[in-house]
């Protein structure tokens, strides 16, 4: 979602984006100290503040996409949550095998 807010887009993604990313986001988690060694009531309250940020991301595009003078401050907020993250959103791509770098 914020790899498509940050380009001004909140397309619904196809099956095949979904399971790839899903897949994705699993090894990395997976391979994160701190989410193996997390609670479940830790791993839930990760997973909720994620899909909050989504649905957060998803109705300020739409918002953005009525404002369109919202919209380049809204990517450049998106691009800086994520650096914060340590994710460069503008070096990914998603291709049907899910995120690969540029």
């Amino acid at each position: 979602t914020a790899w498509e807010g940050a380009r001004g887009s909140n397309r619904t993604f196809t099956r095949g984006e979904m399971q790839a990313v899903q897949a994705q986001a699993h090894q990395a988690l997976a391979a994160t100290p701190q989410m193996v060694r997390a609670t479940d009531a830790q791993k839930q309250e990760m997973a909720e503040a994620m899909w909050i940020q989504a649905a957060m991301i998803d109705g300020m595009v739409d918002l953005a996409k009525a404002q369109p003078e919202l919209m380049p401050r809204l990517q450049q907020a998106i691009r800086q949550g994520a650096r914060a993250s340590g994710v460069d959103l503008d070096a990914m791509q998603l291709t049907p095998e899910g995120f690969v770098t540029r």
